[in-house]
């Protein structure tokens, strides 16, 4: 799941979406 976003979102987006995703959870 996280890989397909991953792939899915542009590497500026995926960063935004990520770091923020991980901090939260």
């Amino acid at each position: 799941a996280k890989e397909n976003r991953k792939n899915e979102v542009p590497a500026k987006e995926k960063d935004e979406f990520c770091a923020p995703a991980q901090t939260r959870q």
